[in-house]
């Protein structure tokens, strides 16, 4: 074994520091809004914001704009702002291409009229169906491609570095219900796995930095042979956000405002994204724990909501779904 170990090479091909990047959901579906350090892009539900196949914003556009006015009003000495069209693959090119430009200009005008731009360079274009999200295979993925993308690049990024606080962009929609059973983190909350019952408990998340830190534990007075991904995302999702490990826990998601805030996760050189989380869940012995050690954008407050949501995911037949409420937020 000494041999081995004296032999072996660290592989420093991605010694990092590796980019650590956010991403949030509407409930409703309507936008996201994906963060780094330097930037943040709002991509904004072409099947919300617009009338079918037109570029005529619809009544709920202001609603779903407000999102982006939010983050603009983050950064009062402004920056770059790239706002960006773009279509399924139903229509021919030259359609989807105009079509694009017709609503990403649609949007620039609206944001002049409900936000002040002019510390803003502004660029509006178009791609049509030539960039898409996902594969345009399914309806649900044509229906993820018809977007328009708002991305923000400050020219004084640290502007935004005032003590967090939830959303306060208007919500068109309420906080969804519960798909599962509800218990108090502290408390805890059984689920069925395999027919077993497994207990969930939080005690606490840790505030550091812009960032919010906690594990949740697993118990069982059982034997319990965990199912391939019980933890991962249901495959919408997972798509939105581009995640590649299948295996990893990634649906445990914070509820606040209206908005889901998924876990924080990183990206390869190759541009593999994985969250900052556990890459698997071991089976469950009687009298023993297992942690699932998570990292959560900071979305302010004393206390937060986990929220594992219901769908489907290929790689799995059985995702726990289920909700951990009051959990205190305690400083590092």
């Amino acid at each position: 074994m000494n041999d081995v170990v004296s032999k072996a090479k660290l592989d420093e091909s991605e010694a990092g520091p590796l980019k650590i990047e956010t991403m949030s959901l509407a409930a409703d579906d309507s936008s996201d809004t994906k963060q780094d350090e330097k930037s943040t892009t709002v991509t904004v539900a072409g099947d919300v914001t617009f009338a079918t196949d037109s570029d005529q914003l619809s009544a709920q556009a202001d609603g779903v704009l407000a999102t982006v006015v939010e983050q603009i009003k983050k950064f009062p000495s402004g920056g770059d702002l790239t706002i960006t069209g773009h279509t399924d693959d139903v229509a021919d090119d030259a359609h989807n291409q105009d079509l694009s430009e017709r609503r990403a200009k649609a949007v620039s005008e609206r944001l002049k009229k409900l936000t002040d731009l002019s510390a803003w360079k502004e660029s509006v274009s178009g791609k049509g169906e030539s960039s898409p999200r996902v594969a345009n295979d399914t309806d649900e993925h044509r229906q993820i491609n018809r977007r328009v993308e708002i991305a923000l690049t400050p020219s004084k990024a640290a502007e935004a570095n005032a003590a967090p606080s939830a959303s306060t962009a208007p919500s068109s929609s309420a906080m969804p219900k519960a798909a599962g059973p509800v218990g108090k983190g502290p408390e805890g909350v059984d689920v069925k796995v395999n027919g077993k019952t497994v207990r969930m408990v939080i005690d606490h998340v840790v505030r550091a930095g812009s960032y919010l830190a906690g594990t949740v534990v697993l118990t069982s007075s059982e034997t319990v042979s965990m199912p391939v991904a019980p933890f991962a995302l249901p495959g919408k999702m997972m798509d939105m956000r581009g995640l590649s490990g299948v295996f990893y826990v990634s649906s445990l998601t914070i509820l606040s405002g209206g908005l889901r805030y998924l876990e924080a996760d990183y990206t390869y050189s190759d541009g593999s994204r994985y969250p900052l989380a556990n890459s698997f869940v071991y089976n469950l012995e009687p009298g023993a724990s297992q942690s699932l050690p998570v990292v959560w954008p900071d979305v302010g407050g004393d206390s937060v909501m986990i929220d594992m949501p219901a769908g489907e995911y290929l790689y799995t037949k059985e995702r726990v779904v289920a909700r951990l409420t009051d959990i205190p937020v305690v400083n590092a």
